[in-house]
């Protein structure tokens, strides 16, 4: 494996085109300065354009110092150095309170128990126990067995036999797909859940390619985005805001932090701790934006798994610094960007429980 670039040594290397866009101009530090400027007539004490201009600065350096969004913004207003100017900006970008889910559902009794299997470990009677728990589970796990993709003559009406023609990997997978997917169930966050299935498979496969657990990379990228979930149980002004940046071209985790006062991987890994999952899990799903800031290859994993849209230029930047981003992350999986590509060449479709 290469040796690892570091934030710092990437930036002073980069040429300035691969520098955060913003509504398509390269503009590094101007974005914040420009939209703070037309909010700033609504609150006392007009912060001034320099210090707009600087919060920006120090949220965009926040990766080389190892620090998240959040992190960087809390920094930045614990020195009072502008005085009123400070308190006036603030109110701007900080939210009224720091954001947490109202109404998160528990996790499905069902993935709690999967969740301590594994493919080696998991045996045909367990999973057929699992699925007899709950009558949609047994109805998507025999769907499953008996789709066009196993093309059998023959129907399958026990969970024993479904179990058995699936195999034990890919029924656990079934399952644990099957209980998920109910926490996306409203037509709002289908999409959300779309996405999932998409990353969780590409995830597999980079991870197959750089030698890590595919099953562990599965799951993270099933999970990658609960955060998302959490922040939709939210009263309407969290999301006003959100949108407001976002539509100001704010990639997707600043305009997060400042609506929310956290972004979704932070939150995601929060919900993941409560729920008690393997810390690699957690850990991956909170850096999935940084992979900078974890040791573990898993987080680059996730990183590069949601970034192929981005770079074949089907799906925005969620990020910022997403060139050294996706350099470090390839450089702690060992790839480089046409294995990538090759990974890339087929199509990814979501992981369906009832092909």
């Amino acid at each position: 494996m290469n040796r690892r670039v570091s934030c710092l040594e990437w930036l002073l290397s980069a040429p300035t085109a691969a520098r955060p866009a913003y509504n398509g101009h390269h503009q590094p530090f101007a974005a914040a300065g420009r939209v703070l400027l037309l909010e700033r007539e609504r609150y006392s004490g007009c912060p001034p354009p320099e210090l707009c201009l600087a919060f920006d600065q120090a949220v965009e350096f926040a990766a080389c110092e190892g620090l998240s969004i959040a992190e960087a913004i809390r920094n930045f207003f614990a020195d009072d150095d502008w005085g009123p100017a400070q308190a006036a900006l603030e109110k701007i970008v900080r939210p009224r309170q720091v954001a947490r889910p109202v109404a998160l559902p528990v996790m499905p009794r069902a993935v709690s128990v999967l969740l301590k299997t594994t493919d080696e470990n998991a045996t045909v009677d367990e999973l057929e126990r699992i699925a007899a728990t709950d009558p949609v589970l047994a109805a998507r796990l025999l769907s499953a067995s008996n789709s066009a993709k196993y093309g059998s003559r023959f129907q399958i009406v026990r969970l024993r036999d479904a179990v058995m023609r699936l195999g034990v990997p890919e029924a656990r997978k079934t399952l644990v797909a099957a209980c998920l997917s109910g926490l996306f169930a409203s037509a709002a966050l289908r999409e959300l859940w779309e996405h999932s299935q998409v990353v969780a498979n590409a995830a597999w496969e980079i991870a197959a390619a750089c030698g890590l657990e595919p099953e562990m990379a599965w799951l993270a990228g099933l999970l990658h985005d609960i955060g998302r979930l959490g922040f939709s149980t939210l009263p309407p002004w969290h999301r006003q805001a959100e949108q407001k940046w976002l539509e100001a071209g704010f990639p997707l985790v600043y305009a997060e932090t400042l609506a929310y006062g956290l972004d979704h991987a932070e939150l995601g890994g929060n919900l993941l701790r409560a729920w008690d999952l393997p810390t690699s899990v957690v850990d991956a799903v909170t850096t999935h934006h940084r992979p900078e800031a974890s040791a573990s290859g898993l987080s680059s994993v996730l990183f590069l798994a949601e970034d192929t849209p981005v770079r074949l230029g089907t799906a925005p930047v969620e990020d910022l610094w997403p060139d050294m981003r996706r350099t470090i992350a390839c450089e702690k999986t060992g790839l480089d960007l046409w294995e990538l590509g090759e990974l890339d060449s087929g199509e990814r479709t979501p992981y369906r429980a009832t092909a």
